[in-house]
């Protein structure tokens, strides 16, 4: 059937069907309802149709698997088939009106057909990056012997390589995923793996991708910025605070969370320690606005012990920017987590309100 699909005369075929009808309607029955820009491409997406009625399964993959997107296309495509069913079955004075229907269909089938191929190219995607853990973890594991151990850990790397390169032949959208991927939150992705081997596998993976060369590649520190900023947003979107306030705690974000210039500074090595304690001891001012006053004694125990832990890294004999990282990797263990448990609690007690 593939190759069939494939066939140069088959494509001319399908193209010529679809042109020609598309005329025909446009003449005979104008609408505003249907438009379709006839192409190769739009034949290839015409025929998928006959792969996923026929070969579900093959096409789409197992039903416990599928995504909605793909349960969508598949009724779309079960009712294209109807369609053109119907210009076989029924008599040719009713084909104008078959032909419109069709068209339309073709329309709609087109629509889920492109979205169901970027969610399964994202989830593709996914798969590879979780994949890709998955052997950053096996290189971590104990071995018999040392050249045992080599061997494995060369064909994984050549394995990841190969990964790499096909995420990049996915696009920059896939690329994001992996760049964005933090395992630990994801631990139920894993079979066998405790979280604090991940933790301590991504931040080596994440010391050596940000410290490879200048200018450092800081991809993951801007993306954890941004995972901050916008759910500090999003609570105060929906915690009822004094416009005042918020406008106060908006003003002074735009300040700390000035991402690309904060990211130039660690690129120049003016960014230290001390800017690094400035920016916690901001978000746990937030945190007393925010947050319950129930948990400001703990919010203030974390905010003191790492102040703590910021000035032991400071005084440590090591290049700058790996103060900054482990800095970051700090916030990323102790604050983020506050922040977004914070944000499901707003949220609950606000669904709960509306409810009552």
């Amino acid at each position: 059937m593939k190759l069939l699909l494939q066939n140069k005369n088959i494509k001319h075929i399908g193209y010529l069907f679809l042109e020609s009808a598309y005329k025909y309607i446009n003449i005979s029955l104008p609408s505003k309802d249907i438009h379709l820009k006839i192409s190769f491409q739009l034949v290839r997406i015409f025929y998928s149709y006959s792969l996923i009625v026929f070969y579900t399964k093959q096409t789409i993959g197992d039903h416990r698997k599928r995504l909605p997107s793909a349960k969508k296309l598949i009724k779309e495509a079960v009712n294209l088939f109807v369609c053109l069913k119907n210009l076989n079955d029924e008599p040719i004075y009713k084909h104008k009106f078959i032909l419109y229907n069709f068209l339309k269909q073709l329309m709609i089938y087109k629509n889920i057909f492109l979205e169901w191929k970027e969610d399964d190219k994202k989830q593709l995607a996914q798969n590879i990056t979780i994949n890709y853990w998955e052997l950053e973890i096996v290189k971590y594991g104990n071995f018999d012997c040392a050249s045992r151990k080599l061997q494995i850990i060369e064909d994984m790397i050549a394995k990841q390589k190969e990964m790499i390169h096909d995420l990049n032949f996915l696009g920059s959208d896939c690329q994001e995923i992996f760049n964005t991927y933090v395992p630990f939150e994801h631990i139920y992705h894993f079979k066998t793996v405790n979280k604090s081997l991940l933790y301590m596998i991504y931040w080596n993976k994440m010391m050596e991708e940000i410290t490879e060369e200048k200018p450092y590649n800081l991809t993951k520190i801007k993306y954890f910025m941004e995972c901050l900023k916008t759910k500090i947003c999003d609570i105060l979107q929906i915690c009822q605070l004094k416009v005042e306030l918020k406008e106060f705690i908006f003003s002074q974000m735009t300040e700390y969370f000035d991402i690309d210039f904060i990211c130039s500074m660690i690129n120049n090595d003016v960014y230290k320690v001390k800017e690094a304690k400035l920016f916690i001891n901001f978000l746990f001012k937030i945190l007393l606005y925010l947050d319950t006053p129930y948990n400001d004694k703990g919010n203030k125990n974390v905010n003191d012990k790492l102040n703590e832990c910021f000035e032991c890294i400071q005084k440590k004999n090591i290049p700058l920017i790996f103060k900054i990282i482990e800095c970051w990797i700090l916030i990323v263990e102790h604050i983020i987590p506050i922040f977004n448990s914070l944000y499901e609690l707003v949220y609950l007690y606000l669904k709960q309100n509306k409810e009552d």
